[in-house]
């Protein structure tokens, strides 16, 4: 049988080699998997709305993204500063737990209610920090 040749979902030309799964199950160059609106090259984590892919920073200029934990509105330049320390180990001006986004102060343990800073696990879809993950669930 003859193999389905892969078109990139941007240029629509064929990929030999490497491909970026994104979005649907499609495919795209890896050169062509760039922000829809700054065209950047996009990171792990992108957000995608209408089927195109964005950065976060266009993202929520366009869109608009907002704290899980408080329902307000993380600002565009938080974001700028996440991008940038994406590699640093530094503390994070925006915390990402389960495809949701958070302030820091605003992701909370399930549990202790307390702010998580040194790490989480994650039950059924909840974060929990360390102290309360071992003993709650016994590990």
């Amino acid at each position: 049988t003859m193999s389905q040749e892969l078109l990139c979902a941007r240029c629509a030309h064929s990929i030999e080699g490497e491909a970026v799964r994104a979005i649907d199950e499609r495919s795209w160059h890896k050169a062509c998997f760039v922000c829809d609106f700054c065209h950047c090259a996009l990171p792990q984590q992108y957000l995608a709305k209408n089927e195109r892919a964005y950065c976060a920073v266009c993202y929520n200029r366009l869109y608009g993204i907002y704290c899980e934990g408080c329902n307000e509105m993380i600002a565009p330049e938080l974001f700028q500063q996440w991008n940038a320390n994406a590699s640093n180990a530094g503390p994070s001006p925006v915390l990402s737990f389960a495809g949701r986004f958070y302030h820091p102060e605003h992701l909370l343990c399930a549990h202790c209610k307390q702010p998580l800073r040194d790490g989480l696990s994650e039950y059924q879809g909840h974060p929990f920090c360390q102290k309360c993950y071992s003993a709650v669930f016994r590990v």
